[in-house]
């Protein structure tokens, strides 16, 4: 037939724009790869840590566990730890995370932009085993595995910050109980006191009965203010003993993060290839239907 197409006129059309073919298919495949090593795919790596308190305040001396700075969900305080501002800005200043995004500097909101990308690249993930697994990706492995091991380090000295400064807040709040209970202590003895002068001489009767039903009561409200005094003693020098020897709760890293033994590099040259395979058909495609439709415009400009 007059329109049919063989296979070597479509080789003889598609050699005469060989260059441009070739050309487009390698840029088209290089920017595939790039995409694909650089953005599409990235490399993964993870630090395990678990929680070690080495029981700061006895739980016998204050029983609410709310009162309690150290009795708290580990995942939380990790989770908000780990995604806080203070370690982003300690991430993104320590491995020049700026640079390395490509951000630009001179753009309003750069920053917040560093932090939604970092944000979106570390996870958190909890193990049935008591251990917190935080998980960060990163185009390139080693800066990857660094940037998860600091972030296991840091997130250990920003919960002894936080732990310090909410056992000062405790201190302050427990010497002003104290001071309460010291007055009240007081109070209580010297209305004891007054009590025994009154009972002093007075003889066997009814008044005397009540004074010593008043006295009773006095002696046992001073006994509960001396054991909350007492208590409170205790409690105070066990923070007190806490801060000075920094005893304090800490998140240690049970397994280092290491960088990717395997490499991306293959995945996204396979998905290059696949690209530039595609190309290559396009082309062929494309100049076989421009044959076919210039045979059916002869074909009918000859009928």
């Amino acid at each position: 037939m007059a329109t049919e197409i063989t296979t070597q006129e479509i080789l003889q059309e598609a050699g005469k724009t060989k260059f441009r073919t070739i050309l487009l298919t390698v840029l088209l495949s290089f920017a595939t790869f790039y995409f694909c090593r650089f953005h599409l795919f990235l490399y993964q790596s993870e630090a395990k840590v678990t929680w070690v308190d080495p029981t700061v305040v006895d739980a016998r001396i204050i029983e609410d566990q709310g009162a309690n700075p150290f009795k708290s969900d580990f995942y939380n305080r990790l989770f908000a730890t780990v995604h806080s501002n203070d370690m982003y800005r300690h991430l993104i200043r320590k491995f020049g995370l700026l640079q390395h995004y490509g951000i630009d500097t001179t753009k309003e909101f750069y920053e917040e932009r560093a932090i939604r990308i970092l944000k979106s690249r570390i996870k958190l993930v909890k193990t049935p085993f008591n251990l917190i697994i935080i998980s960060v990706e990163d185009a390139y492995r080693y800066r990857c595995a660094e940037i998860a091991n600091e972030a296991a380090a840091y997130a250990d000295e920003l919960n002894r910050k936080n732990t310090v400064t909410a056992l000062r807040k405790r201190l302050r709040i427990n010497e002003e109980m104290i001071g309460k209970l010291r007055a009240e202590h007081d109070a209580q003895a010297q209305r004891l006191q007054k009590s025994l002068d009154e009972l002093e001489g007075l003889p066997h009767s009814a008044t005397m009965d009540r004074s010593q039903e008043a006295l009773a009561q006095t002696i046992y409200a001073l006994h509960s203010s001396t054991d909350q005094l007492i208590n409170a003693g205790k409690y105070y020098r066990l923070l007190e003993a806490s801060l000075l020897d920094r005893n304090l709760p800490s998140i240690v890293t049970v397994e280092s993060a290491r960088a990717s033994a395997s490499s991306l590099n293959g995945k996204a040259g396979l998905i290059a290839g696949l690209v530039a395979i595609g190309c290559f058909l396009f082309a062929l495609l494309s100049t076989y239907f421009r044959l076919r439709y210039q045979h059916l415009a002869k074909a009918y400009l000859r009928g």
